[in-house]
């Protein structure tokens, strides 16, 4: 299987949404990778932690490719934490989750709603939500 790296998930979202300056191909490539990524393994751990460090790479990837690209890693978190069978690896808590989702909302609503859903889905498998 592939090694994913933060690089090579960039690089392929930045070629997904990158405008009219990629071509077709490219595009179809990029899909391909990023759809490949999203059911691997690493998809939660890797995600999340490029969430946390949006701020340093968001504004090199221009920020219509950023906010596209925080969306796809948002909802690929929640994707993947909605089939409880097939998560292996490192998975955040629910409490890093939440922290991301406040951390992003006033930008990116739709990205911290995506995070808020995983980390209630975290609590709620837990049996122990903290209400």
């Amino acid at each position: 299987p592939p090694k994913w790296t933060a690089e090579r998930v960039l690089g392929a979202a930045s070629a997904l949404y990158g405008g009219a300056g990629v071509d077709a191909a490219a595009r179809r490539l990029a899909d391909k990778e990023l759809s490949a990524f999203q059911h691997s393994d690493a998809a939660v751990s890797l995600s999340a932690a490029l969430l946390a460090e949006h701020v340093s790479w968001a504004p090199a990837a221009g920020e219509a490719v950023a906010a596209a690209a925080l969306l796809l890693l948002a909802q690929t978190v929640l994707r993947r934490l909605q089939k409880p069978g097939t998560l292996r690896g490192a998975v955040p808590t629910a409490e890093e989750l939440l922290s991301l989702a406040a951390s992003l909302h006033t930008r990116h609503v739709k990205v911290a709603q995506a995070l808020a859903r995983a980390a209630a889905l975290l609590w709620l498998r837990s049996g122990s939500p903290p209400v």
